[in-house]
């Protein structure tokens, strides 16, 4: 790689995309400074993010995104009914899960009045829990690939997280979110969903309980087998939930790029994991700023 981008001069809403490449990320970037010393640019991401940082301080990039709510998918469960699992094959759009994982979807409506519904690829894209009127539902949602996955992409642990954007209910819901590693160690959170207008929820893994009978377990993020939302609202409550994605620490030995990315140059959540990011450029990345114009 010829030169570094520096961590200044770097418009607000840059966004790379995993399918992103070299010619279009030059379109999108405007007032690129280069430093060709790479000590530099790795003391100013160093400066920037602190472990423990939330989803909306410097330093942390998406390393894995589990769920964009792209693909059509619809799950109605009447009066005392329970439907599912309904499976949809996720699209390579949605998700960095391999070719052919689900999204397996269950309803258990546990009100006797009217219908609960699980609706995907809504406009603008999201998820849609819906109780009816005097209904009340629990709804499963399940991720459970074929193999292992590392979900931080070579990152560290410390400071990273789940990150739920665009979430928001009418009267109030709750979401269990349950991650399974390879060894069947097991580990959950309970979020409550706000009731003011969308929001992005940060949950760091550290806050993540041990469910193992004997409490002796330690998460493998590196060897994920299974992730599980399931959401219960209130009464006639409405929840919504734009995508779920993990956000994880930039500073990564060998991260040249993501590590210059600092919230005050990406927009939280759109940064992309390192390794797509450095995909976009070819061996020959010239280190003139003109070039990159």
């Amino acid at each position: 790689m010829g030169g570094v981008v520096s961590n200044t001069n770097i418009t607000a809403d840059v966004f790379i995309s995993k399918d992103v490449n070299i010619d279009i990320f030059k379109n999108v970037v405007t007032n690129v400074e280069l430093n060709g010393d790479f000590a530099d640019a790795e003391a100013a991401a160093d400066a920037s993010f602190a472990p423990g940082d939330d989803a909306g301080s410097g330093g942390l990039v998406r390393t894995f995104l589990i769920d964009d709510f792209l693909s059509d998918q619809e799950v109605t469960a009447g009066p005392g009914a329970v439907v599912g699992p309904n499976s949809v094959v996720m699209i390579a759009a949605e998700t960095d899960f391999a070719a052919g994982t689900t999204r397996d979807v269950t309803v258990d409506n546990t009100g006797s009045q009217s219908n609960a519904t699980f609706r995907s690829n809504q406009i603008p894209s999201h998820a849609e829990f819906s109780n009816d009127a005097l209904t009340d539902a629990i709804i499963t949602v399940e991720y459970d690939p074929a193999g292992v996955v590392d979900i931080l992409g070579g990152s560290s642990s410390a400071g990273a997280g789940l990150h739920l954007t665009g979430i928001d209910s009418d009267l109030g819901a709750e979401i269990m979110i349950t991650i399974i590693d390879g060894d069947g160690d097991e580990f959950s959170e309970t979020v409550a969903v706000p009731t003011t207008g969308p929001e992005d929820v940060f949950v760091p893994f550290s806050d993540f309980d041990d469910q193992n009978a004997a409490g002796d377990g330690a998460l493998d993020l590196t060897m994920v087998d299974q992730i599980i939302l399931v959401e219960e609202g209130e009464t006639s409550n409405d929840t919504i939930l734009d995508l779920v994605e993990v956000l994880a620490p930039a500073d990564v030995p060998g991260n040249v790029l993501a590590e210059t990315f600092t919230a005050a140059q990406v927009s939280p959540g759109l940064a992309t994991s390192y390794s797509q990011a450095i995909a976009a450029f070819d061996p020959g990345f010239s280190s003139d700023p003109m070039d990159m114009m």
